[in-house]
């Protein structure tokens, strides 16, 4: 399945309500399995979700749903997890280390989210930055003849402040380096 707004399913009518499984599950039977289901393709769509998928047989009434799920929120590149087998044996150890595992896969994802918005911000401040600097070299231009123009030089003037209050920020966010201990001795 691959991922849809709810909105343009409704208004595709590729579903009638936002409840609706029947276009990725036509052949439902338990209520459990349909929630299970609906949940994760609420999950798939949410920009704040990861998913956990937990119950305590690999058989049973919900077998027929894993690969669907499985696959809905894999077409979304959710962060997912599922144990289908608590009560194996031994569920207290086996559930611990599940979910440690899980929790670490969570921190990769949010640093790779960090990683990825920080590239955003970069790429902007470098699209700016060299805005800026082909606006300046045209300003120079039309300085070159005789001429000016207001609207370029308030929105260089923009693009300077915040050039400037990017870079004031970046050194204030730098650790300040220490002196050695020897050096604060020899000034008292």
């Amino acid at each position: 399945m691959a991922a849809h707004d709810i909105a343009e399913d409704l208004k595709s009518g590729r579903i009638t309500t936002p409840l609706e499984i029947g276009d990725v599950w036509p052949e439902n039977y338990s209520t459990n399995s349909v929630q299970k289901v609906w949940a994760a393709k609420y999950a798939a769509r949410h920009v704040n979700l990861a998913c956990l998928d937990l119950s305590s047989f690999k058989c049973g009434h919900d077998a027929p749903t894993y690969g669907l799920i499985d696959s809905i929120i894999a077409s979304a590149g959710k962060a997912y997890s599922a144990l289908h087998d608590i009560d194996a044996n031994k569920p207290s150890g086996s559930i611990k280390i599940r979910v440690k595992t899980y929790a670490h896969t969570l921190m990769l994802l949010k640093e790779k989210l960090e990683d990825q918005a920080t590239k955003v911000v970069e790429l902007d401040r470098t699209m700016i930055e060299k805005k800026l600097e082909m606006m300046l070299a045209l300003q120079r231009k039309l300085a070159g003849i005789g001429r000016t123009d207001d609207r370029l030089d308030r929105e260089i003037k923009q693009l300077d402040e915040r050039v400037t209050a990017w870079r004031a920020a970046d050194e204030s966010a730098k650790p300040k380096a220490k002196r050695p201990a020897a050096l604060n001795v020899m000034r008292q």
